[in-house]
């Protein structure tokens, strides 16, 4: 399939789009996990960042997928729960 630059830009900008969208939504997924975890430990910041390479990688047809994105919000409030754990243990030593 040959795409236009119309196409191009369209697709583009529906990409963006869908990946603010992912981003809000483990953001605000993450928050609700996150709401007595002192600021300093940068949790929301690690999933974030992690939420950002794993979109990179995927197709515009994974990122239109409800299902894929409920399971990549999952996913990411367990790592944020993961890594809420290793902090507490952390201040445990």
């Amino acid at each position: 399939m040959f795409h236009t630059p119309k196409s191009k830009a369209e697709a583009q900008s529906e990409r963006q789009r869908l990946e603010a969208e992912i981003i809000e939504d483990v953001s605000t997924a993450v928050d609700d996990i996150l709401t007595d975890a002192p600021p300093d430990w940068s949790i929301k910041n690690e999933v974030l960042d992690h939420t950002r390479f794993v979109l990179g990688a995927l197709g515009i047809s994974e990122l239109r997928s409800e299902g894929a994105r409920q399971a990549h919000i999952f996913n990411a409030t367990m790592d944020a729960r993961r890594l809420m754990n290793l902090k507490i243990a952390e201040g445990r030593k």
